[in-house]
């Protein structure tokens, strides 16, 4: 089998899982291949209202066609982020039955419900974050030096430190059973709002109507009908809280600490955002979780009062403006 680095087409093809954080980490692959020579086409649709961010590559929404599209270029070198679904699994056996080359980086794999592996095949380790497996990763298939999980996405404008802290409230997410409690995130922007920071809700902007008479008086909630505009807004901020969702991975992307609740610090130790250093905030292990009960699972945002996110908010805000 020739490794694709030698190919004369140099041209590659990202399909990242159908997430916003899925593309952006697949994105670290696409800046790599960038660095080695190939030119870049990304299927995501969500990344398609960032790809002024990305000038280094071509990001399109994943056409219906997914095959056929692929079938136009020359000799591509393919790279898919499986989601474990039926559809990722025939796209492999098409794609290996016409001999483009491909390389799929599975989260979970099992031989008995995917394809059988190849050299070019990565499996990426549970116990790393998404971001770090995928730049090994790619360390590995093209024998790269350390981009250090950077995938290229740029800002024309340049971030100052802001004083006093600007902190951004991401309190949605598209999971209700992921999400701290509403009420919660309420009491610590007014605590914050207190302490004298400058308060910024975000979210959908489907989302911004059942909010506008929560938050407190002093914040924001600004109007985003984009995820450009959203990418402008995170721009501006000194730290980010929310949920495990698109905007936590986006906002490390964009060089700011967050801070993410979870329900389960096994998921968020490979889901948490990996750019930039990211705190997760679960519940206490020792609350049971036996399959008859779920005690964490279900009732995880009781045990993690909203003091937790404070404390860490106003570690983090001292030690950016010292």
């Amino acid at each position: 089998m020739t490794h694709p680095l030698l190919s004369s087409s140099k041209h590659a093809i990202i399909i990242p899982s159908k997430g916003l954080g899925d593309g952006l980490l697949m994105m670290i692959s696409a800046f790599y291949l960038k660095k080695a020579g190939f030119n870049i086409t990304v299927y995501h649709s969500a990344l398609t209202e960032l790809a002024p961010l990305f000038n280094y590559a071509q990001i399109a929404p994943l056409p219906d066609n997914l095959l056929s599209a692929i079938g136009h270029f020359k000799q591509p070198w393919v790279f898919l982020q499986h989601s474990n679904s039926d559809k990722d699994n025939s796209l492999i056996k098409n794609l290996r039955a016409n001999e483009i080359d491909l390389s799929v980086f599975y989260g979970d794999y099992s031989k008995e419900k995917h394809a059988p592996l190849t050299l070019f095949d990565q499996l990426l380790p549970p116990d790393k974050t998404m971001a770090e497996s995928i730049n090994a990763a790619m360390i590995d298939l093209i024998l790269s030096t350390d981009l250090k999980n950077c995938n290229g996405l740029t800002l024309p404008t340049s971030k100052q430190k802001n004083v006093p802290a600007h902190i951004l409230i991401h309190p949605t997410s598209n999971d209700s059973n992921r999400n701290y409690p509403p009420g919660k995130f309420i009491k610590l922007a007014e605590k914050l709002l207190d302490k004298g920071m400058r308060v910024t809700f975000c979210m959908h902007q489907n989302e911004r109507a059942h909010w506008l008479n929560k938050i407190p008086k002093g914040a924001s909630l600004p109007k985003l009908p984009t995820l450009y505009a959203t990418a402008l807004l995170i721009n501006t901020g000194s730290i980010l809280v929310g949920n495990d969702s698109g905007l936590g991975h986006l906002a490390s992307n964009l060089n700011l600490p967050t801070l993410i609740f979870s329900r389960s610090k096994q998921h968020i130790t490979r889901w948490k955002p990996g750019f930039y250093p990211s705190i997760a905030l679960t519940p206490p292990t020792w609350i049971p979780n036996f399959k008859s009960w779920r005690l964490r699972e279900k009732y995880w945002h009781h045990f993690i009062p909203y003091k937790t996110p404070l404390r860490h908010v106003l570690q983090l805000a001292e030690s950016s403006c010292a």
